[in-house]
């Protein structure tokens, strides 16, 4: 055998010894050159002038002198138009004719629908109220009322409006206003004097 082929069995022998005894990895970094930048060419070198510069005295420029503000413009007025640039007028232009709306059913109204013999008592009830109420405060003509007898003279005349104004169109609700109304007047009553 050849002496570099002895050397590289007994290498390759310990080198395999060892990698199925030892336990750990190893890692082999290889070392990677790095290329070296360009080098950076630099400019010549200017000569030297040979002749001397003076420098100039430095002089201040003229101040401008402020110029005048020239006048606004003056507006001229247009020219005025004689009988032949007027423009003719559009004829007169005609309404449409009114068309007559047509004629509306009457709103059916809301309420309780009563028998004749129902309406002669609820009539009846809404009559005795209103006279009673009204009476009461016939009664405090003339008399000196205190501030809440006169709140509550004024609330019995707001019962009695709204009692007739809803009359023909509720009588129930009606009948309510002219209860209320009664009512108060019955209180109105026992705390004169």
């Amino acid at each position: 055998m050849k002496w570099p082929n002895v050397v590289l069995a007994t290498g390759l022998a310990f080198g395999l010894n060892g990698c199925f005894t030892a336990k750990k990895k190893v890692k082999v970094v290889i070392p990677v050159a790095m290329p070296s930048p360009p080098p950076v060419p630099t400019a010549p070198a200017l000569p030297e002038p040979t002749t001397a510069v003076t420098e100039a005295p430095v002089t201040k420029p003229p101040e401008p002198e402020p110029q005048p503000v020239p006048p606004p413009p003056v507006r001229q007025r247009p020219p005025r138009r004689t009988q032949a640039q007027t423009t003719t007028t559009p004829p007169p232009v005609t309404p449409p004719k009114a068309v007559p709306a047509p004629e509306q059913a009457p709103v059916p109204r809301l309420g309780e629908i009563l028998t004749d013999d129902r309406r002669r008592e609820l009539e009846g009830d809404f009559t005795r109220n209103i006279t009673q109420a009204r009476a009461a405060l016939g009664q405090t003509q003339g008399k000196t009322l205190t501030a809440a007898n006169r709140q509550t003279v004024d609330r019995i005349r707001t019962f009695l409006q709204q009692a007739d104004e809803s009359r023909n169109r509720d009588l129930v609700t009606a009948l309510q206003f002219a209860r209320r109304a009664a009512l108060l007047a019955q209180d109105l009553l026992q705390s004169l004097p």
